[in-house]
């Protein structure tokens, strides 16, 4: 059985795991790198034991792997793939202990399910390095998920790890690395259909909201779902497509892509006192990551992108990653 977990009534696969961290994890932000790109990065396998689903193979949630599940049945060490810093590190809901790795060229390398991590946010590691520890506690063993990222994007480990079982370490330039490499369905040889199903069509919401904050409105329009109704962690403001969304606050984007199967194309921006907005369902997205944005810069245009049956924003407000209710940042229409 593969680990999965729920979000928003909506059974998300391991695809969207690496984002969905910068939103629910409940330890603190990714940490960021400021070393300068390599040129190149060196990979090696993180795990020594058998691949018992592939990339692009069935889940058992109806959709595709975008990384590898290794099998283990005994003590076995986890070693980081290539050199990097670690993002993150902890526990995340059914995955047991998790680890993300920055390796520079916008790859990033995800491993789920160990027993132990020994890394820490911010620390430097090199390739081969012992990271953690995985340990079957019965005969039938436990699975360790494996999954790189470019960009965002889950990225077939085929095109920069050696060949399996291969303990010979790969070399690969930055930009002979692909952007993205969509699950491909092995029979037919054609990207696999997405399978996230969609949200039901929410009804305008009833709930009387009470706005006490100072910050501007990222787009105006009528409140479809409010904060903590049906389990929503922001509001959904209805708006036409394509509507300039905008930060509602100074910061810096810590992330911008399309890497969260219910939000679709999403910006999360960082304030000050640890807040951060989130922006999704974009058709849009106006800004990269790392780049600094102003009250009232447009970030992205509104859109029905991800889960979403209408043109509408997802606007959330987290406070060291937690959800807080956007009424009380926000002022009063």
């Amino acid at each position: 059985m593969f680990p999965r977990f729920e979000h928003r009534s909506t059974k998300l696969s391991a695809a969207s795991l690496g984002a969905l961290l910068l939103l629910s994890s409940p330890a603190p932000l990714l940490a960021e790198t400021q070393d300068a790109p390599p040129a190149q990065i060196t990979f090696a396998w993180p795990i020594d034991g058998p691949v018992e689903r592939g990339f692009g193979q069935p889940d058992d949630n109806g959709g595709r792997l975008q990384g590898i599940l290794f099998g283990v049945k005994k003590e076995t060490t986890l070693r980081a793939a290539a050199d990097g810093t670690a993002l993150y590190v902890g526990p995340f809901r059914s995955y047991g202990s998790l680890l993300i790795l920055d390796h520079g060229c916008g790859l990033n390398s995800i491993l789920a399910g160990a027993s132990r991590l020994s890394a820490a946010i911010g620390q430097k590691v090199r390739r081969g390095e012992p990271v953690g520890s995985a340990t079957s506690p019965t005969q039938n063993g436990v699975q360790i998920y494996f999954e790189l990222r470019r960009n965002g994007i889950a990225t077939d480990p085929d095109l920069v790890m050696p060949p399996q079982g291969v303990t010979t370490p790969r070399t690969v330039q930055c930009t002979d690395v692909k952007s993205a490499e969509a699950p491909v369905d092995r029979q037919s040889d054609q990207p696999a259909a997405e399978t996230t199903p969609a949200l039901p069509e929410p009804a305008p919401s009833a709930t009387k909201i009470v706005w006490t904050g100072k910050w501007t409105w990222p787009a105006r329009g009528e409140i479809l779902r409010a904060f903590k109704v049906d389990g929503n962690d922001g509001i959904d403001i209805a708006v036409p497509e394509g509507t300039d969304v905008k930060a509602v606050e100074k910061g810096i984007v810590i992330y911008a892509g399309d890497g969260l199967k219910d939000f679709g194309n999403t910006v999360l921006v960082r304030h000050e006192d640890g807040l951060v907005t989130v922006y999704g369902h974009l058709s849009e997205i106006k800004k990269k990551r790392g780049e600094k944005v102003r009250r009232g810069d447009v970030i992205g245009k509104s859109g029905k992108t991800g889960v979403a049956r209408q043109p509408q924003l997802h606007f959330e407000v987290r406070k060291k990653s937690a959800p807080v209710d956007p009424a009380e940042y926000l002022r009063a229409p």
